[in-house]
């Protein structure tokens, strides 16, 4: 597909607005080059997770005192994490995963120590498969690339969803891929009070709270897809 295009790597948002090394493609072609990709991951994802929170959601000494410092992008990191881990208890996967994310975010480091601990860690390096980890840049790995699209097409999903506007058709088409699953925090204030209610108080130790599974319960969802939102 990239040959075929004549890009290094896909980058959804330029593909979306033409530039970067989209920029040689007409609309038409842009749009022909996003829908090749999305069947690509219609036919080869076993399933897929977005993580939404409000910038700065999970902020307050109350949450990261019992929540041991997390900030946003590691909550979204473990909650994607623990939706592969649920997957691969309901499909009894007999062997170990790799978890590899974008390299270059602020906290990357921080989310390098969270995956470090679950490696080193008996109990918690066996409930999540852990094999490997890796941060890797967008250009070298066709999975991250893919994951770009869900991310910004989630992304935008949201937006649309608060100006009152329908899902984008591509958007709808990727939900189409096998067991696809998003996860999106609603924003609301309550939502830190009922993870604080729910998991917290004890004094757990980290590696309790990285036991435990997100509070998720699964609805219908857009599509063929399953749209899972934390229950309020």
């Amino acid at each position: 597909m990239l040959k075929k295009y004549g890009i290094p790597y896909f980058r959804m948002s330029s593909c979306a607005h033409g530039n970067g090394a989209f920029k040689h493609l007409d609309r038409a072609k842009r749009v022909e080059c996003e829908t090749t990709a999305i069947r690509l991951i219609q036919n080869y994802a076993s399933e897929g997770y977005g993580v939404s929170f409000r910038e700065g959601m999970l902020e307050g000494p109350s949450f990261q005192a019992d929540f041991h410092g997390m900030d946003d992008y590691l909550w979204a990191c473990w909650t994607v994490m623990a939706f592969v881990r649920r997957w691969a208890s309901i499909h009894n996967w007999p062997g170990g995963i790799q978890y590899f994310f974008e390299a270059g975010h602020a906290s990357q480091s921080q989310a390098n120590g969270l995956l470090k601990l679950i490696a080193g860690n008996e109990h918690l390096s066996a409930a999540y498969h852990y094999k490997a980890h890796g941060f890797i840049k967008k250009e070298d790995s066709g999975a991250v690339q893919a994951a770009d699209i869900l991310a910004w097409q989630t992304n935008k999903d949201l937006k649309r969803r608060k100006e009152g506007k329908p899902s984008r058709k591509d958007f709808v088409a990727l939900l189409k891929a096998p067991h696809t699953n998003l996860v999106f925090a609603d924003g609301k204030d309550h939502f830190v009070d009922y993870l604080i209610r729910r998991m917290s108080g004890e004094n757990r130790t980290l590696e309790e709270l990285l036991l435990d599974m997100p509070p998720a319960t699964g609805v219908s969802g857009p599509a063929h897809g399953e749209e899972l939102r934390f229950h309020l």
